[in-house]
């Protein structure tokens, strides 16, 4: 007869609890060790009565880890963007592709632009940058986008959005508000780990020496990563007002990337 310490023992050395096994409810095990054979895990056993699992339970627990596996992976991911990020209204992560009209050609157009940029995204760094005015969908697709890369990565992404206005806002009001600077600082420093960085609505604030400081620290950062760049300026106007270096940051990964929105009409009415 095997005793609890013995199990304890192994559980720790070779083998690894796997459930309850339905025969007398005591804990099965499993070796932590690959099989051989089919590069998987073994099935499991009862150290106390013998019992051992089927293919098809093996099966079936394998797809209910996987399941919850992947479900703490979208949990955390989620609740990593919802810490970091700057916005100006959370009603911008109820955004999808499944939610997105496409009545008209050019926003057919956008929309599967989009997807495809979206795809290479989640294989590669790219830059993306969607110009249009106001209420053409740029911050949608946006949004849609990031859920598609995180699901087709299984919610592996680090994700920061930034609503550049509400950025630039916070960060002047935490001159004054230690709560609202600590928040920002923490954004911020979340730059260098970010894998994609959506910043929203850039063009929108004032210029001045303060905020090309920071679009110059994010666009360091965000160099190598993977960024999606929403704005109603065009790629002069966004050199003219941010810089040359501006640019080439941006256009470093984003040959053939951008996505136009100037002959979609206003969503907003």
């Amino acid at each position: 007869m095997i005793s609890t310490l013995d199990i304890d023992i192994y559980s720790i050395n070779i083998f690894e609890k796997c459930g309850k096994c339905p025969s007398c409810g005591n804990e099965m095990l499993r070796q932590k060790k690959l099989s051989r054979r089919t590069g998987k895990k073994i099935g499991g056993a009862c150290p106390m009565c013998g019992y051992k699992e089927s293919k098809q339970e093996q099966k079936t627990r394998e797809q209910q880890e996987e399941s919850f596996t992947l479900e703490a992976r979208k949990n955390k991911a989620i609740g990593y963007m919802n810490k970091y990020s700057i916005l100006s209204t959370g009603s911008v992560f109820n955004n999808s592709f499944s939610n997105f009209e496409t009545k008209t050609k050019d926003e057919k157009s956008a929309f599967d632009k989009a997807k495809l940029v979206a795809n290479k995204m989640a294989r590669e760094p790219t830059h993306c940058l969607m110009v249009g005015a106001t209420g053409r969908g740029k911050t949608h697709l946006a949004t849609a986008m990031m859920y598609e890369i995180q699901r087709q990565t299984d919610y592996g992404k680090k994700v920061l959005f930034f609503s550049f206005p509400a950025l630039i806002n916070d960060t002047k009001k935490g001159m004054n508000l230690p709560d609202v600077r600590k928040q920002v600082d923490e954004s911020m420093n979340q730059l260098k780990h970010a894998d994609l960085l959506i910043i929203d609505d850039l063009g929108a604030e004032r210029e001045s020496e303060f905020t090309l400081a920071i679009i110059d620290d994010i666009m360091q950062y965000g160099e190598d990563s993977s960024m999606i760049l929403t704005t109603n300026l065009t790629g002069e106007e966004l050199s003219q007002k941010y810089g040359d270096r501006f640019l080439s940051r941006l256009k470093k990964a984003g040959a053939g990337n951008s996505i136009s929105f100037s002959r979609i009409a206003d969503h907003r009415g």
